[in-house]
């Protein structure tokens, strides 16, 4: 069983070969994102955990799940191809692959797994497309559970969001001083709050 410190120090590397073998940086996480998810997941000792667009963060979120006893990791993505290239990946790392959907499959289980989720990465297609699932998202989140909502930087999506949360009630964080990469790509941290659920 692997510490956070012994995923952290791989997590450079273990990057580095994805970007170069797998996918180019400019469509995979950053390092310091998943850097970030890495030590969000572990502060939140989240045990149910959802990875909305597959890649790289499926390897960090189902490592680190592999040292938590009764920890799953669900991962979605809007492109099948992509999803069995994670595939691939996962089993190449050793890593399991349980739980991996297509958003088509994964939205007729998403009123069942309503506020289920310790954390939640949001990275699912491209930033038009993830307009339409903001809210459905945040349903997913149990109400002190932490949303990560990559491209922040991205104006028009930043100000959906915004808009999105605010008719939720909810609370979020800029979070650009621990996930800001040589992208200007940045992220928030959005805590649904109790009324969520309902809604």
């Amino acid at each position: 069983m692997q510490s956070l410190d012994q995923l952290s120090r791989e997590l450079l590397s273990r990057h580095a070969h994805y970007v170069s073998t797998v996918s180019d940086s400019a469509h995979a996480i950053s390092f310091e994102l998943a850097r970030f998810i890495l030590e969000v997941a572990s502060e939140e000792r989240a045990e149910r955990l959802l990875d909305l667009g597959s890649g790289f963060s499926s390897y960090v979120l189902r490592a680190y799940a592999a040292g938590v006893p009764g920890a799953v990791v669900w991962s979605v993505d809007d492109d099948p191809a992509w999803l069995e290239k994670t595939r691939a990946y996962l089993v190449s790392q050793g890593i399991n692959t349980v739980h991996m959907y297509i958003w088509s499959e994964f939205l007729p289980l998403s009123d069942d797994l309503a506020g289920t989720f310790d954390l939640v990465l949001h990275d699912l297609g491209t930033v038009r497309s993830r307009h339409g699932t903001v809210r459905s998202v945040l349903r997913l989140v149990r109400p002190t559970g932490a949303l990560v909502f990559d491209d922040i930087d991205v104006a028009a999506y930043r100000r959906h969001v915004q808009s999105e949360l605010d008719a939720a009630g909810a609370k979020h964080v800029d979070v650009r001083n621990r996930t800001l990469d040589a992208r200007n790509r940045y992220s928030w941290v959005a805590r649904p709050g109790p009324s969520r659920v309902s809604s």
